[in-house]
């Protein structure tokens, strides 16, 4: 007799306190903003047509372009939020107003553009190309390593063995990567958030629903979710302006969903996030986490996946928040859990990454979704020759970098926030 369970039970054994990983908490809604950009939401009236390259459509538009002035986005005159008409955002991609968080990330991205177009008296499109290859080196050189296990990440953005790669469709977006493998940044979710000096927010409070951002909920210093090697963000372009903020973490990539992921506002309904990723697994008709990685395994390069990457199926489901379950095994894992449990049991959880199942799947979509972007950063290239293309701006990104301790990271997150709080404050 097959082994049954249910979707409801499990959703609740996954639903957990958050445990704290060694991620920047920014980095969740940096993925989310990924997300949006590459994979079309179930909604058939979504305003722009969605393609599976990461070209910034969600930020840009595809004939659904953000109002602009001239080559400048346009945005509020405090450049605190997006620009609005009756609450709701001007935006191509409206789920980038979805929350206060990934809205501002949103913002921050406008901004960079409107320096380029402001300082280097860049056109709209010139600005586009290089606020576009930026994103990209960032989620190449910052984002990925973090995310993924190291041996994948060297097989796809260092080796580049494309005959080892999966060779996903990234054509039509893979169901495996939109609703399971890129869903982990749900468990990196926290549940409550710092945005300035008001103190933590619970993240319920967080959800917007065609509104502006409150005073109380815009970002004051984004060193609070992306950080570097010191403890002090420079606030505004005063000599001594600083003062000490600690950069919020995110949830481990595990099996534990913050419960706050169970009743998220929307407009008219509350959503239990983690039982709608396990129902839209099974309505895709993704297989089992053990049956997909068996296919990894007797597929072509299956050998070099178990002897080089050290690939190999999970045994037992081990004392834990899921072991409780009654009818789950192993063996009918849905795919979202295996490949949160795999990430768990990745290195004993020590890592905080994907496992190599769930890293093969990000890395083989993201490096599709990258090369196949025009325009698109050159995977192997070195951030410099980027930013030497960008002026002062990117040469006030390369000085962050460089006053940076060494930590392996040419270019990350924190040394582009610091040039638009530097260069642009509010």
């Amino acid at each position: 007799m097959v082994a049954t369970f249910s979707i409801e039970e499990l959703a609740r054994a996954m639903s957990s306190p958050a445990h704290g990983g060694h991620i920047d908490a920014g980095y969740t809604y940096l993925g989310q903003m990924i997300s949006h950009d590459i994979v079309a939401p179930a909604a058939s009236d979504h305003p722009r047509t969605v393609t599976s390259s990461l070209n910034l459509d969600s930020l840009y538009g595809d004939g659904h372009t953000a109002p602009v002035n001239g080559d400048c986005f346009l945005i509020q005159d405090d450049r605190l939020d997006l620009l609005r008409r009756d609450g709701i955002a001007r935006i191509p991609e409206p789920r980038n107003d979805e929350n206060v968080i990934v809205a501002q990330l949103h913002l921050l991205w406008q901004r960079i553009h409107n320096l380029l177009v402001t300082c280097e008296h860049f056109t709209f499109d010139e600005a586009r190309d290089r606020v576009v290859q930026l994103f990209q080196a960032v989620i190449i050189h910052d984002y990925l390593p973090q995310i993924l296990a190291p041996a994948v990440y060297d097989l796809y953005f260092k080796q580049a063995a494309t005959s080892r790669f999966l060779r996903l469709d990234t054509g039509s977006m893979p169901a495996v990567f939109s609703r399971a493998a890129f869903r982990f940044g749900h468990s990196m979710v926290r549940s409550s958030y710092a945005l300035n000096e008001h103190g933590e927010q619970p993240l319920s409070n967080l959800f917007l629903s065609n509104t502006g951002i409150p005073d109380q909920q815009k970002i004051d210093c984004w060193q609070r979710f992306f950080g570097s090697d010191q403890n002090t963000a420079e606030v505004g372009i005063e000599p001594g302006a600083t003062f000490e903020v600690e950069t919020q973490k995110a949830g481990r990539i595990d099996t534990k969903i913050t419960s706050e992921m169970t009743r998220i506002q929307r407009p008219g309904t509350r959503v239990d996030i983690t039982a709608a990723n396990l129902k839209a697994g099974s309505d895709a008709g993704l297989p089992p986490g053990a049956s997909y990685v068996a296919e990894l395994l007797a597929s072509p390069n299956g050998s070099y996946y178990r002897e080089h990457l050290a690939l190999k199926p999970l045994l037992e489901i081990r004392a834990g928040n899921l072991s409780h379950v009654r009818g789950l095994t192993i063996d009918n894992m849905p795919l979202w859990p295996y490949l949160l449990l795999e990430a768990e049991s990745f290195n004993d959880g020590s890592s905080g990454s994907l496992g190599i199942a769930g890293s093969l799947i990000v890395a083989d979509v993201l490096y599709g979704s990258i090369t196949s972007s025009t325009p698109s950063y050159n995977r192997a290239g070195n951030p410099d020759q980027l930013l030497g293309l960008m002026g002062d701006v990117g040469a006030q990104i390369r000085a962050n970098a460089r006053s940076r301790s060494e930590d392996g990271r040419t270019i990350c997150m924190n040394d582009i926030t610091r040039t638009v709080e530097l260069m642009d404050p509010t």
